[in-house]
């Protein structure tokens, strides 16, 4: 994340790590479980860059069951922690983001790390003629055939290892060359069923702020 902003000569300064804001809010910061003297380390749920309209954005988004969060009193240790979370990121983001873990599905983690390792593809695939071919072709064939069948097919044609077709097929989805619905699980023995971008389209617009 950190490289995609140093490439593009966007580096952001410095800003106050979260035990220095905890303690300007009165809030404890809290340690790890079983070693009192160890600050925890604070995670999130997701962190997302994006590339709109020639500037980078980094967008945090925390995922809480939203009938915890508006049942909890006051004190609460979730509510201290999303207070940390927001002050923290007004200082190191452009946008951030509570949002109720069932918008996401049981299915998406999963999808998006299946896919997302195939966003850098080796030398010998990155040709975007080569890709766009792949990814309209297996469209074609996967109406009828399975999508297994239809990257095996594809692959095949194009004289590809099956290694190479399947790193081919997850990048093409990644990079949106082939819409599916990643809240939903994605079934190689079934036909494809592409969504047009719409659940891509509500969940950036829900979680982003806009559509990317």
């Amino acid at each position: 994340m950190n490289d995609l902003f140093l490439r593009r000569g966007l580096a952001r300064p410095p800003h106050r790590g979260l035990l220095d804001i905890a303690r300007e809010a009165g809030i404890e910061h809290g340690s790890e479980v079983g070693f009192p003297d160890v600050p925890y380390v604070a995670t999130l749920d997701l962190a997302v860059t994006l590339v709109v309209r020639q500037a980078v954005r980094l967008v945090a988004v925390s995922l809480k069951p939203f009938g915890e969060v508006l049942e909890a009193e006051p004190l609460d240790r979730m509510l201290e922690r999303l207070e940390l979370e927001r002050r923290y990121f007004a200082e190191s983001c452009d946008r951030y983001v509570i949002a109720d873990q069932s918008l996401l599905g049981r299915y998406t983690g999963g999808n998006l790390e299946k896919f997302s390792a195939a966003q850098q593809l080796p030398v010998h695939l990155s040709c975007p003629m080569l890709i766009n071919d792949f990814s309209a072709h297996l469209v074609d064939v996967a109406k009828q055939a399975t999508i297994s069948e239809a990257i095996n097919h594809v692959g095949g044609s194009m004289r590809l290892g099956a290694f190479d077709a399947d790193l081919l097929w997850r990048h093409a989805v990644w990079t949106r060359r082939i819409e599916l619905d990643l809240t939903m699980p994605i079934e190689l023995g079934r036909p494809l069923v592409c969504d047009n971008g719409t659940m891509a389209g509500a969940l950036a617009t829900a979680l982003l702020g806009e559509v990317v």
